[in-house]
């Protein structure tokens, strides 16, 4: 998964991860299930704020440590989803704070002494899950790859490749963007398959590419007249007029105003295969899909979607 800094990577693993390994463990006839998140950059109590803000619908800004300050109602709010958390996502979820240096081969030996744990425990193999955010700050144990980037990079995809293949585990690695990609994409482009840094090695050893795009607003045209318009940009803003109309972009009642974020895959080699769209609640820490597909329905409404997501208006 590849955006620019600030784009909601860490925010969207993290829901994807922990509501993943929670749906998955209320399966009664299903394996265990466990994910594991390693991060290169954020504390555990950084991570945790941003999920009792999604799970509570909290502004995560107003969250300090364990605490909300004056306000009543968003302590016991905080408060039920601490608990909802300790009972529901913290038994099947590991976090992982990752010291400077750490290697790709650490990653797996932790990863493996878990699965090992569980599959004593319950006498059958859990389902795994590993995150690492982001991948790019991993090592090597041999200093001359290290020195080099690009084989850095090469060498510690194809190691955590080949862990998800031992393993048969399913692994996710977050990274930036490159410079001239952000660009591109702040400009309004499409973005591509070649974004991520060290991106041929990424896009040649990884199974599927995910691209976190953000439009905040539809970039107009430099022309005025409707006659001037192309037919692409025609059927674009016919696009998210539509959009907006069904599902809205209001505030939430929050102190950030949400954006339209689409996560384009590509399959290495082969390019762009499908584009999900989602509404980033960005103060409540939390990506929110749209469309009956998404939904898993096979008839919806805007109404449905407000109250399976919990949004008042």
């Amino acid at each position: 998964i590849c955006s620019p800094a600030g784009a909601g990577k860490t925010t969207l693993a993290l829901q994807l991860v922990e509501e993943t390994v929670r749906a998955q463990s209320e399966q009664a006839d299903g394996p265990p299930c466990v994910g594991i998140f390693v991060s290169m950059e954020m504390s555990k109590q950084e991570l945790l704020t941003r999920s009792y803000s999604r799970i509570g619908l909290l502004n995560s800004g107003s969250i300090e440590g364990k605490e909300i300050a004056e306000d009543e109602e968003g302590a016991a709010k905080l408060k039920a989803a601490m608990q909802l958390y300790r009972d529901q996502y913290a038994p099947v979820l590991y976090f992982v704070e990752a010291p400077p240096g750490m290697t790709y081969r650490t990653v797996g030996d932790i990863t493996r002494k878990i699965k090992a744990q569980i599959a004593r425990a319950a006498g059958v193999d859990p389902f795994v899950i590993l995150c690492v955010d982001p991948f790019n700050g991993l090592k090597t144990e041999d200093a001359a790859i290290n020195s080099d980037e690009t084989a850095r990079v090469g060498e510690v995809v194809g190691g955590l490749k080949k862990l998800a293949r031992d393993l048969d585990i399913s692994v996710i690695v977050l990274s930036d963007t490159t410079k001239e990609a952000t660009k591109e994409i702040e400009a309004g482009g499409k973005g591509r398959q070649t974004a991520p840094r060290g991106s041929y090695e990424i896009t040649h050893r990884t199974d599927l590419l995910a691209e976190i795009i953000i439009r905040e607003q539809l970039t107009k045209s430099s022309h005025a007249g409707e006659a001037h318009k192309t037919e692409e940009r025609k059927r674009a803003e016919k696009y998210y007029a539509d959009l907006e109309a069904d599902y809205p972009r209001k505030s939430f009642g929050y102190s950030t105003v949400p954006v339209y974020a689409f996560l384009s895959f590509s399959k290495n080699r082969s390019g762009g295969v499908s584009v999900c769209p989602f509404v980033w609640q960005k103060a409540c820490s939390r990506f929110v899909p749209i469309g009956k597909e998404q939904l898993g329905l096979d008839v919806g409404t805007a109404k449905d979607w407000r109250a399976h997501w919990h949004l008042a208006y």
